[in-house]
């Protein structure tokens, strides 16, 4: 009995690094690409962060595409008429705008003719909040 134990114990732990190994040897591949995708639409800096006391957010933003084949498009501020920029067959570019907003901003990036989206990115805005610190101290103290 303690034999035929010894040889089951033996079978389930081969089988187990058996297994172990297939998925390794199957995952390791897809861990190993780049996760990241090149193909899309950035926007530096993502966010905004107000002060108490302005209301609008003023800011040089650096807006850059690629994509996987070359085609015309334009860069939409959604909500928004007109273009800010459009491109006969390219396949990546960058430029900067100057922001003045209170509130997010969708950019997109659209296929001049379908008026497709291609890619969209966000653009957003936080409210600094004044946070008011509790004294230490209780005002009964002499020290």
């Amino acid at each position: 009995m303690k034999r035929f134990q010894s040889e089951m114990y033996r079978t389930v732990k081969y089988n187990t690094i058996s297994i172990c190994s297939l998925i390794l040897w199957v995952a390791f591949p897809l861990l190993a690409t780049d996760s990241i995708d090149k193909f899309d639409l950035f926007i530096k800096p993502k966010i905004c962060i107000l002060e108490n006391r302005l209301t609008l957010c003023e800011q040089l933003v650096e807006v850059s595409w690629e994509l996987k084949k070359e085609q015309p498009v334009c860069l939409y501020i959604q909500g928004r008429s007109g273009a800010l920029a459009c491109w006969k067959k390219h396949r990546a570019d960058s430029n900067e705008f100057m922001i003045e907003t209170s509130e997010k901003i969708i950019f997109q990036l659209k296929n001049s003719v379908s008026e497709k989206v291609i890619y969209s990115s966000t653009y957003k805005v936080y409210r600094k909040i004044a946070q008011y610190r509790r004294k230490r101290r209780n005002p009964w103290s002499f020290y």
